[in-house]
């Protein structure tokens, strides 16, 4: 490459990271840079697409009309990324209410945070409360809380807390036959994240 050919490519006003608009070529190049042993830095260009005459006499207002695509494109980005946002939010609202007649929020922000990292336990916690009132009671109410660890937060869990008026020792033989009659067998369902314990009232 000659250095007529070198300035050629770098002096074009019309710059956008590796593409240059050719004015006078009326076409869209791209810079190629390589390197080799025969020659350390060369540059080729590729032709992208040809384009209409540029008319360089009002470089402002090119200048003008080609952020104003840029622009467009951003924003209709924009837009699309807004819209699936905004979609995701309507769609997990509508799964926290599908559980929130079966249970009452402890910390709401918490449980709520939690289940948007873990939303594949929603459809297990619409389905347990029927489980739980076979055992308990159609009448049993429920709650659900979160725990932490603070030095292991990978390790934080929701609890389904069975809030019962029974003693100790009438309440822990009922979970215990819900245990083993359908919670173990669907405890893999739950990724660790969930888990079940009575609270006495």
């Amino acid at each position: 490459m000659n250095n007529a050919q070198f300035k050629d490519i770098f002096s074009s006003p019309y710059d956008f990271g590796d593409v240059r608009i050719k004015a006078h070529q009326n076409k869209v190049v791209r810079k190629v840079v390589s390197t080799n042993n025969q020659e350390p830095f060369s540059i080729q260009q590729k032709i992208l697409r040809q384009t209409k005459p540029i008319n360089t006499s009002n470089i402002e207002q090119l200048s003008s009309s080609l952020r104003s695509g840029a622009i467009s494109g951003l924003v209709s980005r924009y837009k699309q990324q807004f819209r699936k946002t905004l979609q995701d939010n309507i769609d997990f609202a509508q799964e926290l209410n599908s559980i929130k007649q079966f249970y009452t929020f402890y910390e709401i922000n918490f449980v709520s945070g939690f289940l948007r990292r873990n939303r594949f336990l929603v459809p297990l916690l619409r389905e347990i409360p029927e489980k739980i009132y076979h055992y308990f009671g159609k009448d049993q109410k429920l709650a659900l809380k979160v725990s932490f660890e603070p030095d292991s937060p990978q390790l934080s869990e929701l609890w389904i807390l069975v809030l019962t008026e029974l003693t100790a020792k009438e309440a822990f033989p009922i979970l215990e036959k819900f245990d083993e009659e359908w919670w173990l067998e669907n405890l893999d369902r739950t990724d660790c994240k969930l888990n079940i314990s009575l609270e006495y009232i």
